[in-house]
């Protein structure tokens, strides 16, 4: 699992690429990402989350979200829309789901 905080933006987008490479260079098999103490994504940001994505499936590794997700995220997701592109999953042991 990759733990984010703070803001996932142009200035740290790139850090997230490159924390995904490592872990697929390593033979990950799946990735998490939790987004539970990023308080701003912005397009770069949701950009680079999109693109996570196709990077694991390429390397053979499954790519996920945990949710719940933060509001602030949520709010992100439906007014773009994208919310169906994106590969949800709730941890075991969770009861909160993403909406």
């Amino acid at each position: 699992m990759l733990f984010l905080s703070g803001q996932l933006d142009l200035n740290s987008a790139s850090q997230l690429d490159r924390a995904l490479e490592a872990v697929c260079a390593d033979g990950a098999r799946e990735v998490v990402l939790n987004l539970h103490k990023v308080d701003f994504i912005d397009t770069t940001g949701l950009g680079t989350i999109l693109s996570g994505r196709t990077f694991c499936k390429q390397h053979g590794c499954r790519y996920f979200i945990d949710t719940p997700v933060p509001a602030s995220f949520k709010r992100l997701l439906d007014v773009t829309g994208i919310q169906h592109h994106l590969p949800f999953k709730r941890r075991v042991g969770r009861r909160a789901p993403m909406t």
